[in-house]
């Protein structure tokens, strides 16, 4: 019901809003902006069109599954980040402030991982290797030095496509811990401060 009212109350504002502009009262937030005041998270973005049935003012549209934001018609109301279902959309100060807690040097190096499962069990810590750009790249394990599967880091965001088709979602909690969802359960790695003296899989 709350979120209703609020719509309405959004929805009555955008159309009074033109009638006011040639007094020069029209409110900061109603202002026309060229470039939209948020994000579409490519890889987060199903192109449901529940921003779009959302939106007070019609200024989202599905292009090619993905949500795209008219800059000149929003009115940064935040409905729509609020609406979507993935999380897809995100206010653009709001990822600037994301990017800024993830580590300078991005997540290259060792992590140590755990997990814990529904049956409150909880696995053997094994050491992995970080290896690729700041935005994306590899996992290596380095008991056996074999590719386990890729990464990829959106601010402070971060996505794991592992082996037998699993995909493990997270944060990067500082630059030495990070932690997530799994199916069936959660993870946990922390960044391994020394390298190991186990000589890589390959080496003499």
């Amino acid at each position: 019901m709350a979120t209703m009212n609020r719509r309405c109350f959004i929805k009555t504002a955008a159309m009074v809003c033109p009638l006011i502009v040639g007094a020069g009262r029209i409110p900061a937030w109603a202002r026309p902006r060229k470039d939209p005041p948020y994000t579409v998270i490519k890889e987060k973005c199903d192109g449901c069109g529940d921003c779009v049935e959302a939106c007070p003012v019609e200024a989202i549209k599905i292009k090619d599954k993905l949500a795209v934001i008219d800059g000149e018609a929003c009115i940064e109301c935040d409905v729509c980040v609020d609406e979507c279902p993935t999380e897809a959309i995100v206010k653009k100060e709001n990822q600037d402030q994301g990017q800024a807690t993830a580590p300078a040097g991005g997540v290259a190096g060792l992590w140590v991982f755990t997990g814990t499962f529904a049956d409150g069990t909880s696995s053997e810590p094994e050491t992995v290797r970080f290896f690729g750009t700041a935005a994306e790249g590899k996992i290596q394990s380095i008991a056996t030095g074999e590719q386990q599967g890729t990464y990829r880091v959106n601010g402070a965001e971060i996505e794991l496509r592992l082996s037998g088709d699993i995909t493990a979602k997270g944060k990067i909690v500082s630059p030495d811990l990070m932690e997530g969802t799994m199916p069936g359960g959660k993870w946990k790695a922390e960044r391994k401060k020394a390298l190991s003296a186990r000589p890589s899989p390959g080496s003499k």
